[in-house]
């Protein structure tokens, strides 16, 4: 007795009509019709009275009938429970990481680490802030789980005393600023370029989420900075125009490390880059194994 022969009989005896029923449970009628036959072989009775007129329910086929309808809704409340107990489990399984950033330079990275730990069942959801403060906020507050950011290391570690036993700094690299330009304006006589070079006005330049010392912020009023995320229009904007880029060596590294580029330090230009990951003290233990994820996937030579 399968549940297909009962599911033909009860919806038979509804319809009174083997080819209305076929139509229904998109099957030929020579099917339905011996789905039934093997039913009544099975019970050895006969269930259904075939005429011109469609079909009739014998007693036996009525008590079938009853018997088989109390046997699929029974089936159905069991697909119910299981239905229940699999989203039950899956919520529980289910994690939700909200990370918020204030690093391009970072979230370089962060496309391979969400596609891995996609399958594993972990939601993530990635907010863009313009600020170290709003960072710190949402982490304090716990809107965020993970901070992630690249700061000016002095300057950070003076923010982050304020926060010490609340908010945990995790410093996933160091790094430095590089001035980047075309290989058609490199003689190949230096190996460094004059801080004054920087702040030509004839030059534009563009930052990298850093906080820059005071003699880079005065200088940058003088000039046209040009922020983006965008590394195609950075790329383009090397190649074809007479421009010179301030970004973190490991921007460049990833982005822009070509044969048609040049990379070199700013004589005087000192500042001292971390990418960081901030985090409440509280935070469950899969927070620090991300972290420690996009960890290994930061190159900083």
């Amino acid at each position: 007795m399968r549940l297909e022969q009962l599911r033909c009989l009860t919806e038979v005896a509804k319809n009174r009509s083997i080819s209305k029923v076929a139509q229904q449970l998109y099957m030929t009628q020579q099917a339905v019709s011996l789905s039934i036959r093997q039913l009544e072989k099975e019970l050895d009775c006969t269930l259904l009275i075939r005429n011109s007129k469609g079909v009739t329910l014998t007693e036996a086929g009525k008590a079938t009938v009853a018997f088989a309808e109390q046997v699929l809704e029974e089936k159905e409340n069991l697909k119910s429970v299981l239905d229940q107990l699999e989203e039950r489990e899956s919520d529980e399984e289910e994690r939700h990481i909200h990370i918020c950033s204030i690093s391009t330079v970072i979230n370089h990275v962060l496309p391979k680490i969400i596609a891995h730990v996609h399958k594993k069942n972990v939601t993530v959801k990635l907010d863009m802030v313009d600020d170290l403060e709003t960072v710190i906020q949402k982490i304090k507050n716990q809107e965020s789980d993970i901070g992630l950011i690249t700061f000016n290391e002095q300057e950070l570690l003076r923010i982050m005393e304020n926060f010490q036993g609340e908010i945990v700094l995790d410093v996933l690299a160091r790094d430095k600023m590089i001035a980047v330009f075309n290989r058609k304006h490199y003689d190949g006589e230096t190996d460094s370029i004059p801080m004054e070079a920087c702040f030509n006005t004839a030059q534009v330049r563009t930052l990298y989420n850093i906080t820059p010392v005071e003699n880079m912020r005065q200088g940058a009023q003088a000039m046209a900075a040009i922020c983006s995320s965008d590394a195609d229009f950075h790329r383009n904007m090397l190649k074809y125009a007479d421009a010179m880029v301030l970004m973190a060596g490991f921007s460049y590294q990833y982005f822009f490390s070509s044969k048609n580029f040049v990379a070199l330090p700013v004589e005087g230009l000192d500042v001292p880059m971390v990418h960081a990951a901030i985090y409440h003290k509280n935070a469950e233990n899969w927070t620090e194994e991300l972290i420690r994820m996009i960890r290994q996937e930061i190159r900083v030579k």
